[in-house]
């Protein structure tokens, strides 16, 4: 299996490239979006498409691909909100899952449900077999932490 980390961290970082220059071009309506919006990134991206008939999806795709980085991480960046339908997880539902955990950490109890619903449907995963994986991961990197710890004691 390809191993996906160093793009979708890649991707991660950037997938909101296009709320910063959408902020910057259309100072006078932009901000009110954000606020009408709040958290919900797919109602922003709905408001930027009926008002601007662009999505910060697309504007930081675009800006991306012109200043020439990989399409895969062009791709993830513009379909983040709405990955590809396809058996496979790729990375665009990958950094759409990053988003909703993110979410995660800032949301009110109340829209937890809303959140692994997302998740369920970005991942094809209910969110306890996604957080059983999650958990398995961080112990493997517990592990590889004390492994690298002690190689360097001795």
């Amino acid at each position: 299996m390809e191993n996906r980390l160093p793009d979708a961290f890649n991707a991660g970082l950037l997938v909101d490239l296009g709320c910063l220059l959408l902020f910057r071009i259309v100072t006078e309506i932009y901000p009110g979006l954000l606020n009408e919006a709040g958290r919900q990134h797919q109602v922003l991206a709905d408001l930027e498409l009926e008002l601007l008939q662009l999505t910060h999806c697309e504007a930081g795709a675009l800006a991306l691909h012109d200043l020439g980085l990989p399409m895969q991480l062009c791709d993830a960046v513009r379909g983040h909100h709405d990955p590809r339908e396809s058996g496979d997880v790729g990375l665009e539902a990958i950094v759409g899952a990053g988003v909703e955990l993110a979410n995660v950490f800032e949301a009110p109890d109340e829209t937890a449900d809303v959140t692994s619903d997302r998740l369920h449907q970005l991942l094809g995963e209910h969110p306890e077999a996604l957080r059983t994986r999650i958990e398995l991961e961080v112990e493997a990197l517990r592990q590889a932490a004390f492994v690298w710890e002690q190689s360097c004691e001795g």
